[in-house]
């Protein structure tokens, strides 16, 4: 259930092994937003900033995908929230929260 007037990308950051999983769980499960984890697809064992800035854009088209479905999308990973804001696909989004 949607409880604000626009959809919204939800970034949930930290650490490996700090239970950003086990917190997007319970959100989902509660409040109803989509819910994905960053390292869903094979994460590269090269994987360096601009795998992982193509990957976060990847992950933002997928909240347009989401957004114009009426979905909010809650993430979960390790991206820094200035490489999240410097995606460009980033203005498209109707509201971002990390």
């Amino acid at each position: 259930m949607v409880v604000h007037d626009r959809v919204v990308l939800f970034m949930l950051t930290g650490s490996s092994c700090s239970g950003k999983t086990t917190a997007a769980h319970a959100c989902t499960t509660i409040t109803g937003p989509v819910g994905h984890d960053f390292d869903e697809v094979c994460v590269p064992s090269c994987a360096d900033p601009v795998w992982r800035q193509r990957a976060t854009e990847d992950r933002i088209g997928r909240a347009i995908d989401y957004q114009s479905r009426g979905l909010d999308l809650l993430l979960t990973g390790q991206s820094p929230l200035g490489e999240i804001l410097a995606s460009p696909s980033v203005p498209a989004l109707d509201g971002i929260t990390v």
